[in-house]
């Protein structure tokens, strides 16, 4: 019972997919979907119509003493006429195919993006997401295939049903022995899928090392230091062996693989033989025609060549539904959402920690550790401590990218959840410590919300947005940089995909990250250490230019050079992931708090 049940679930989750790549193929193009379908279903009726043409043209000249030219030239025409169809469809399946798989394969594209973007960031702390994911960026083209893979099958079974419905008339033994016969290879392809399937899942991470020491040996970011310490052959070699623990253990799974096939496949074709035996045993008695010969040594190589194309089918179908559910494994995964309510954001803000607890996803050490402190709506506030105080992480939690383990964050005196995290974000103008850098125009950095389609509201019009550009590019530093390119605004940043862009150094990229987040004129302002690759004199000027950049706005700032809470209203001083001291600057110089012995220290 236990079995039929499981039975009927499989068949459910078969069907299921079958719908759902039968949506996607539609979606991507339901002109394509239906020519690709008629063409399955004529391409397995066209060939018995070959097999049988030539079987009435070989008795009409064989049996007759007066050859009649009419039933002649029939047979050569509807020889004919099959063998042109046939051509035609199979051109006109190849045109359609190539073009519905790159429009698939689009789509899908697309969704492994959106959900790649929609995934919380705290899934990028955890390994198995990027196990899952390389899993499924092989597995995704498979939904693809799918489909096609089951019309395969249901085209092969019109195939060979047709050509053993021929067979049959010689003989019902010879269709039964046939598929009898054909039975364990099924049965063994269908078992090698899942093992080979299951091992290539398991041997996931092996493969993505490999890749990242690909990585490492062709990308710009790691060549310096590759050619520096020379380690470019200890990459290659690390790679080679990962790569044959790899290809030994597969090809031991292909070759057993390959010997069994063989093994179950040889009766078949001593089985041909004998058919072949009989057939010409049969027309020695006279019980056969020499167009009987032609028809039925046809259909059975068709219907031989059909099964072996169906035991593929049937393997490649399971093989495709563990992909599918694989997939489907990773969106579930990727699905997972935080709690957000729908509260909008208005007017002035005031942010509150109230005994906060942190510790990343998978781990166990808090990062925070009863975090307690208020910032006020336009106060601007230093963040200092040593290393992993936990001053970006706080940055994070206010961005919402992870939520607290345990304690609260308030925003205007209502949990943090309460608020639409589009809109919580869409208040924020951030820098962050690790920066980014787009390949695009000068321009698109700085308004890459508005390069990627998305419209400013805080401009109400393109006079009021070119005079908030102008006031960025001067304010961020960017002018100087900005008047030494070949084609000012309008040029490439790195040369990834232009060979005119422009190299930086990492304290101009610092500047550019720099203009996006102000260009974005949030109501609060989050720099993540905005000037850790400035030298002294351009961080000045950065500071001074933020102060008079952002006033009337809050400011929240990281910064390991002390030099900058010069800027700041007060200073929250982190130790250990915890609030050790506030205040300003002076008070905590007065009170011998850890900032005043991490004052020192700097200015020995």
């Amino acid at each position: 019972m236990q079995k039929i049940k499981l039975y009927i679930k499989k068949s459910r989750d078969i069907f299921k997919n079958i719908k759902y790549c039968l949506y996607l193929s539609t979606q991507a193009s339901i002109y394509f979907t239906i020519v690709r379908l008629l063409a399955k279903i004529l391409l397995a009726f066209f060939p018995l119509g070959i097999t049988w043409c030539t079987k009435y043209l070989i008795d009409t000249i064989s049996q007759n003493h007066s050859i009649n030219i009419n039933m002649v030239c029939t047979g050569i025409g509807g020889y004919g006429l099959f063998s042109i169809a046939t051509l035609l469809m199979q051109k006109i399946n190849s045109y359609v195919t190539a073009l519905h798989t790159d429009k698939l394969n689009h789509l899908l594209e697309k969704v492994m993006m959106n959900k790649a973007i929609l995934a919380e960031i705290e899934l990028f702390d955890n390994p198995e997401y990027y196990n899952r994911f390389q899993n499924t960026k092989k597995d995704i083209y498979t939904i693809g295939d799918a489909i096609w893979n089951i019309i395969d099958l249901f085209s092969m079974i019109i195939s060979v049903c047709g050509s053993g419905w021929i067979l049959w008339k010689l003989n019902p033994l010879v269709s039964i022995l046939i598929c009898v016969l054909s039975i364990p290879a099924v049965c063994q392809d269908y078992y090698y899928t899942r093992i080979l399937y299951d091992w290539e899942c398991g041997n996931v991470d092996n493969e993505r090392k490999r890749n990242y020491l690909y990585t490492l040996a062709t990308e710009k970011t790691y060549a310096q230091e590759l050619r520096l310490y020379n380690i470019g052959e200890g990459i290659t070699e690390r790679y080679q062996q990962l790569w044959n623990k790899y290809i030994g253990n597969k090809v031991s799974i292909i070759k057993s693989n390959t010997w069994k096939n063989l093994i179950l496949l040889f009766p078949i074709e001593i089985c041909k033989l004998g058919i072949i035996a009989y057939i010409v045993y049969e027309i020695l008695k006279g019980k056969c025609t020499l167009g009987d010969f032609s028809l039925y040594i046809g259909a059975m190589g068709q219907m031989v060549n059909s099964m072996y194309v169906m035991i593929n089918s049937l393997a490649l179908v399971g093989e495709n539904q563990m992909k599918i559910e694989n997939v489907e494994g990773f969106y579930r995964f990727c699905s997972k959402k935080m709690y957000e309510g729908n509260r909008t954001l208005n007017g002035d803000v005031e942010i509150r920690f109230e005994h906060v607890y942190f510790s990343y996803p998978g781990t166990e050490k808090n990062i925070l550790n009863d975090v307690n402190f208020i910032i006020h709506s336009g106060e601007r506030v230093a963040l200092v401590g040593t290393n992993g105080s936990g001053k970006s992480t706080i940055i994070k939690l206010l961005l919402r990218f992870y939520d607290v383990t345990d304690g609260r964050i308030l925003l205007n005196n209502i949990p943090i959840k309460e608020y639409s995290r589009t809109e919580i974000r869409r208040h924020f103008s951030v820098l962050f410590q690790e920066f980014v850098t787009y390949a695009f125009t000068l321009e698109e950095n700085i308004k890459i919300e508005e390069a990627m389609g998305r419209k400013k509201e805080s401009c109400k019009n393109i006079k009021e947005e070119k005079n908030e550009y102008k006031k960025v590019i001067k304010e961020s530093g960017i002018r100087e940089i900005l008047n030494k390119l070949p084609e000012k605004d309008k040029t490439y940043i790195t040369r990834r995909f232009n060979e005119r862009g422009a190299e930086l150094s990492r304290g101009q990229y610092q500047k550019l990250a720099l203009a996006r987040a102000l260009y974005r004129k949030g109501d609060i302002v989050l720099l993540d250490e905005p000037s850790s690759a400035l030298d002294p004199n351009a961080e000045y000027e950065i500071f001074r230019a933020m102060d008079k950049y952002c006033r009337k706005k809050m400011m929240l700032f990281v910064t390991h050079r002390l030099d900058n809470v010069r800027f700041a209203d007060k200073i929250i001083y982190l130790e250990d992931g915890k609030v050790e001291s506030i205040g300003t600057e002076e008070e905590l110089l007065r009170n011998g708090s850890g900032y005043a012995k991490l004052w020192k220290i700097s200015h020995l």
